[in-house]
């Protein structure tokens, strides 16, 4: 099977009360093909497409294999920066809870980077990212019905955070503050669509909001 996703989105910076705003625009494209446990992807911008010479923009190809339902493994290449990149990913259960494994490694900064997680029930998900060097964050997800409160915590620039979403039919509303820079986001997620907007709110009132709508979509052919 072969898809195509194609993903736009266009980003207003410093909307003023008159609705001005300095703006500029980008596509992504990802063009994958499945054939049994193995997937070949090639993924560009829509700056590489207007000059393929130039290879403008990560221009990115990748291999995944799927070892068995639990383990898959890739390794992908940017042609832009002539740079590898490896990892692998693990989805399944120890000692009856559901775990997920995912490690990288990237040759540009000859760091490994990834993502640990532990579903302490169905409402209930514990998270982390590190490094080679580090853990670099932690969360918390609880839900509630229609509701997931995620509090989290960057050890690397100490910095707390909490986000509240919301499912509504087919939307799902997301506000999340940070405490150290004070930056405020709301968003709203339908498909194809999604619009966010950020600004400070902090002791020295609202700040101009950026306001950031993506569209994105899958073709199967």
């Amino acid at each position: 099977m072969t898809t195509l996703s194609v993903k736009a989105s266009t980003k207003f910076s410093g909307v003023s009360k008159d609705l001005t705003a300095a703006s500029n625009g980008e596509g992504l494209f990802t063009l994958k093909h499945k054939q049994g446990d193995v997937t070949a992807s090639l993924e560009f911008t829509d700056k590489t497409a207007q000059d393929l010479a130039a290879l403008q923009g990560p221009v990115r190809a990748l291999v995944e294999y799927r070892v068995n339902s639990d383990l898959e493994v890739h390794a992908g290449y940017d042609l832009s920066v002539k740079s590898y990149r490896v990892g692998a990913e693990y989805h399944g259960e120890v000692a009856d809870r559901k775990v997920s494994l995912k490690a990288h490694y990237a040759e540009a900064d000859k760091t490994v980077d990834g993502e640990a997680s532990l579903a302490i029930d169905s409402d209930n998900k514990a998270t982390l990212t590190f490094s080679n060097a580090d853990v670099t964050s932690v969360k918390y997800s609880y839900a509630n019905g229609d509701y997931t409160l995620e509090p989290s915590y960057c050890l690397r620039k100490q910095a707390p955070s909490l986000s509240v979403s919301k499912k509504e039919g087919k939307a799902t509303y997301k506000a999340s503050y940070n405490v150290k820079s004070e930056k405020a986001t709301v968003e709203w997620n339908q498909k194809p669509w999604k619009v966010a907007a950020a600004a400070t709110a902090g002791a020295k009132g609202l700040g101009k909001p950026t306001v950031t709508a993506t569209w994105e979509k899958t073709y199967s052919f």
